[in-house]
């Protein structure tokens, strides 16, 4: 069967995404941790640093987002938005899209192919405002972060 933009809507195959999205972020919450500084795995600490700002002297868009993502994940929202503030807002979108696939397999079943429609016409807009509002609270963060140096 060839993967088309359509086949990826039709029957379970957003259930099964928004399941292994969620299954995604329970195992990372499970082995991983971290601290406001440093990362671990396994309870083995990530020695890596970031290579951008090691080149160029300047933290990039994203430092900080592995730690604040698992800090998010454990529930420590303050460490979280001080480490990177993008990292809350991309575990929600993640959690979110996810319970929004597992809805949209579920309509499907009980609505005309015309209503589902619609369904992802909203879903692909809410993605789209999503990732701008990412996009932007990254780059209000990067440019803060370089001008507070």
């Amino acid at each position: 069967m060839k993967l088309t933009r359509q086949t990826l809507w039709t029957g379970a195959t957003p259930a099964y995404v928004g399941a292994t999205l969620l299954a995604a972020l329970a195992a990372l919450r499970l082995a991983a941790t971290a601290t406001t500084a440093r990362v671990f795995v396994a309870g083995r600490e990530l020695a890596w640093g970031c290579l951008f700002q090691r080149a160029f002297g300047i933290p990039c868009p994203v430092c900080g987002m592995t730690r604040g993502v698992l800090l998010m994940l454990h529930g420590r929202l303050t460490d979280a938005l001080s480490t990177n503030p993008a990292a809350p807002l991309l575990v929600a979108g993640v959690a979110l899209f996810a319970s929004a696939m597992i809805f949209v397999a579920a309509y499907q079943r009980a609505h005309t192919p015309r209503e589902t429609g619609r369904l992802h016409a909203r879903v692909r807009l809410a993605l789209r405002a999503y990732a701008g509002l990412l996009f932007a609270v990254l780059f209000a963060h990067w440019v803060a972060e370089i001008f507070a140096r």
